[in-house]
């Protein structure tokens, strides 16, 4: 929305006055206070190749909102889904609101759509990608909980960091879960830690994790799944 500031010029001539009108376009009325910004979950999200992107952004009750991103993305709600992306959908996406007649500055967020849910790491293999260490070997052991749960622990050679994984009861054929904070999974989620040597533990409930099951062999998958405070985190962790 642009807004025209119109100037009135007064033009004197020996006896005769003209009034001449001219237009100075501004982006905003000069009487605008720009709103606060939009504030968003995260500023980088990765979603897989045909999941469902959702974002969301807020402000004061009675903001509008516009979003902009690429493959020609535009969306006037406070939280937009884009379903079964695609490539296409990757990069960034911006959203400003508008109250009364003023915008707001824009806020970005990343969006990256993963076309391959295997990360390309071999078995027991990790990384925290935006890191700086590289990718680096897990040992694993895996076996049945006496309440009927499966659990796989892995741990970097180091013992930097330890991982449990857990479900409800051993996978019997592969398929896509959700991943939940809860270390008590139910059907269709696994739990899903990272534990740094400090101690600390790190979940995540809105990702995915891709199970394989072979001949004796399970794998289980996520591919740059966001654990907050500790980072991006991918690893395809294998057990026998």
């Amino acid at each position: 929305m642009r807004f025209q500031r119109i100037v009135l010029q007064a033009i004197i001539l020996p006896g005769i006055i003209f009034f001449s009108i001219s237009c100075v376009k501004d982006g905003m009325p000069p009487d605008c206070k720009k709103p606060a910004k939009p504030t968003i979950p995260s500023a980088s999200i990765s979603v897989n190749n045909g999941d469902t992107l959702k974002l969301h952004a807020s402000a004061p009750a009675g903001a509008g909102y516009v979003w902009t991103g690429p493959n020609g993305f535009y969306s006037t709600s406070s939280a937009p889904v884009l379903a079964a992306v695609s490539i296409a959908n990757s990069g960034t996406y911006w959203v400003k609101v508008l109250v009364g007649y003023c915008y707001s500055d824009s806020v970005a967020t990343n969006v990256n759509v993963i076309s391959d849910t295997t990360c390309s790491l071999p078995d027991n293999g990790a990384v925290f990608p935006n890191g700086s260490s590289g990718p680096f070997t897990l040992s694993t052991s895996c076996a049945l909980s006496s309440n009927g749960s499966y659990q796989i622990n892995a741990k970097k050679t180091d013992s930097s960091l330890f991982i449990t994984i857990r479900f409800s009861q051993k996978p019997s054929k592969g398929g896509k879960y959700n991943l939940t904070s809860n270390s008590k999974p139910g059907s269709g989620q696994v739990y899903y830690e990272l534990r740094d040597q400090n101690g600390i533990i790190y979940t995540n409930n809105t990702g995915v994790a891709y199970v394989k099951v072979g001949t004796n062999k399970l794998n289980v998958i996520i591919c740059q799944v966001r654990f907050d405070f500790i980072g991006v985190f991918s690893a395809n962790i294998a057990c026998n």
